[in-house]
């Protein structure tokens, strides 16, 4: 194996200069040795402060592609305030100045169950004992005290002289040498004590890089700290200079609508005011909040964990049936609606309407929910009536915005109202121009799309390509499916991510039918791929339509694991490298598991048109991939996308002959190998290249 990484990790994990402000904020003494590790460490070695990988949460995690892991935990425990015992039950401590004795921290239990935690990245476990060493480093005890102290609670086997390397118990005189005096394994030293054979033991090439993905800072989490960016139309718009107390707004995909929603809630909160934020997805309240708290930084002034606090209070997030059943609560009447709902055999959609028309009239609904300014996203996906229902939640004063696109109208509702004059709502709709938040070479995809599909409606918006001076690097992948096998092609793209350096928050995969997403989520936690678990997923899928509910509102975008979605549940959210898994356009009954999304309909080739806008715009490559088993899509992918080919015996997708030629079609029914200009006919089902390798298409019969 190579010293590096396909894609190097930072030195630094976050970036050096963060540490100051992370929250919780680091002790002295963490932060003294983190810097230490960094100033001493060889070159290839990448410091992680605060890092969770799995279930693990160091102090300090170091990281090296050959050389292993070092795990410390470290404790700024003054002697002289406290005094401390050993009992077989654990760490014990007194106060000097009186009181009595308590437990507290253990500091060897700890960093062992993190090892035990990481251990699970290796192939075997007897490999993970010399590849991960663990450090307990205390900052103001001397080097005698620690080792009087602790030893006793070290395992066994690192007392061997074998072993002791790999637990290091630091006191002060140790902190202050060297790290490659007392850490062996920093310089990559062989250990003449171990039996030849696993003396100068390396990483192997997976376990490197499953560790390298676990550690790689997602460009979500690196986003949350910085201020939205908002142009001149959007500024404009905040600052309202007409002093209108409603208004509309659309645009289409990627123009802006949540971000300008978000900086609306944001200067709302930053004046005081009472924000109430409706959808009508579950889930996209969650991405809102996020959107929010960025805004929030620029409006403000304010740093991210003060903005997130003070929305706490004044910002409310609510799907519109959820308020519904807000409403039903504060009114008295949440009994009666949930008798409504279980008693229905279809959703009563109808009914929580009406009801909602009487509860928000309730003089207890009239003093709990008055907001200042009532903010409506996706107004496209709900139903024209409910503006009259939220509208009577507006304070005297206050302020109340529509946001919508009618080309992402997935539900298949009538959305002829947004081309007449609003009632309630004076005036034109404001119309963003522009999409910034895809890459610029999604913009030609999206149009061609959106005219090749007719999606052109009344009222609708198409996509516009934003100036914005910035090169994207965008790779578009297709790959032809049938239904048999279209649930495992796409568990192997996206597992893909991993192996191409994408962090786990930075990748999603989005299913059409929620049947389709469980058949993926089986792939992904069945036999075929052991080492993933369903901890490694945030999903909405399941068999029971209310656990389905429950896992959209847990549907939280900084989990730090691989989503899995359906395209109406992702609507207003967006993800580096996504997987769009697309079936067949048939009538189906379960497109969403959700009772209110069956009841509105569904719009095949809008849903599409969603799935592949979903792509967001990276200093690194974004790449999206279309599963395909919808045979009238096939021409227009193969005009803007790179067709991926299977081999049989290698279901890792390499387009590639081992002639290292690029395979690929030409005049729509010819293979081509680049590398011997080998050419013959596409067969239905495979064909064999110069090579002779088997490809499999996954054709239809």
């Amino acid at each position: 194996m190579r010293d590096e990484l396909e894609v190097p990790l930072e030195r630094c994990i976050p970036a050096r200069h963060t540490w100051a402000s992370l929250v919780p904020p680091l002790t002295p003494g963490e932060m003294t040795l983190a810097c230490k590790l960094d100033d001493e460490l060889p070159a290839g070695w990448t410091v992680a402060v605060q890092r969770k990988i799995s279930n693990a949460h160091p102090d300090i995690l170091c990281f090296h592609p050959r050389n292993g892991i070092i795990i410390v935990e470290v404790k700024d425990w003054d002697p002289g305030a406290r005094s401390f015992e050993i009992r077989e039950s654990g760490v014990w401590a007194t106060n000097r100045s009186g009181g009595p004795i308590y437990r507290t921290d253990d500091p060897v239990g700890q960093v062992m169950h993190y090892k035990e935690i990481l251990s699970q990245t290796f192939p075997r476990y007897t490999d993970a004992e010399i590849l991960i060493t663990v450090v307990v480093a205390m900052t103001r005890m001397p080097d005698a005290q620690v080792r009087s102290l602790f030893s006793r609670l070290v395992p066994t086997a690192y007392r061997k002289p074998a072993y002791q390397r790999y637990a290091v118990l630091a006191g002060t005189e140790t902190l202050q040498r060297p790290v490659t005096e007392w850490l062996p394994c920093s310089n990559g030293e062989p250990n003449p004590n171990l039996e030849t054979y696993r003396r100068e033991l390396k990483l192997s090439g997976n376990t490197a890089r499953r560790i390298s993905w676990l550690l790689r800072v997602p460009e979500l989490e690196t986003e949350q700290h910085e201020p939205l960016q908002l142009d001149a139309q959007k500024r404009e718009f905040l600052r309202n200079p007409n002093g209108a107390s409603r208004r509309k707004v659309k645009g289409a995909v990627g123009s802006g609508k949540s971000t300008l929603l978000a900086a609306s809630a944001a200067k709302a909160v930053s004046e005081g005011k009472r924000v109430l934020v409706i959808s009508f997805t579950i889930t996209l309240r969650h991405w809102l909040h996020r959107l929010i708290v960025r805004a929030g930084m620029s409006v403000s002034g304010m740093g991210h964990a003060d903005f997130s606090e003070r929305t706490k209070s004044l910002v409310s997030r609510w799907y519109v049936h959820e308020f519904a059943k807000e409403l039903a609560a504060t009114a008295g009447r949440f009994t009666e609606m949930q008798r409504m709902i279980g008693s229905s055999t279809d959703y009563p959609a109808e009914e929580i309407f009406h009801l909602s028309t009487e509860t928000v009239r309730d003089a207890r609904c009239r003093r709990a929910h008055k907001y200042d300014l009532v903010l409506v996203d996706e107004i496209q996906n709900v139903d024209v009536r409910w503006l009259e229902v939220l509208g009577q939640c507006v304070a005297e004063d206050g302020e109340m915005v529509i946001f919508g696109d009618v080309t992402q109208n997935v539900y298949g509702l009538n959305v002829s109202w947004t081309a007449r004059p609003v009632t309630g709502f004076p005036g034109r709709w404001t119309e963003l121009r522009g999409s910034y938040r895809f890459p610029p070479a999604m913009y030609p995809v999206l149009r061609d799309f959106y005219d090749c599909f007719n999606l052109e409606s009344e009222g609708a918006d198409s996509p516009e390509l934003a100036e914005t001076g910035l090169f994207d690097s965008v790779d578009l992948l297709w790959v032809r499916a049938d239904t048999i096998a279209m649930a495992g092609i796409a568990a192997e793209q996206l597992l893909k991510a991993e192996r191409m350096g994408v962090a786990a928050m930075d990748t999603a995969l989005l299913a059409l039918r929620h049947e389709d997403g469980l058949d993926v989520l089986r792939v992904l936690t069945g036999e075929e791929h052991p080492a993933q678990e369903i901890s490694d997923y945030i999903h909405v899928f399941s068999h029971d339509s209310r656990n389905s509910a429950h896992l959209k509102k847990a549907f939280w975008p900084m989990s730090g694991q691989r989503k899995l979605c359906t395209v109406h549940s992702f609507q207003g959210w967006e993800a580096r490298y996504v997987v769009l898994l697309v079936s067949p356009n048939e009538e189906h009954e379960t497109y969403s598991q959700s009772p209110q999304d069956r009841e509105s309909g569904f719009d095949f080739l809008r849903t599409v048109y969603v799935g592949l806008s979903r792509l967001a715009r990276s200093e690194r490559t974004s790449t999206l991939v279309v599963v395909n088993a919808e045979r009238e899509l096939d021409q227009f992918l193969g005009r803007h996308f790179r067709e991926v080919f299977y081999r049989e015996d290698d279901p890792d997708g390499v387009p590639n002959c081992d002639c290292n030629g690029e395979g690929h079609l030409v005049e729509g029914d010819t293979f081509t190998c680049v590398g011997c200009e080998f050419r013959m006919p596409i067969r239905p089902h495979t064909y064999q290249n110069c090579c002779g390798h088997r490809y499999v298409r996954y054709l239809d019969s």
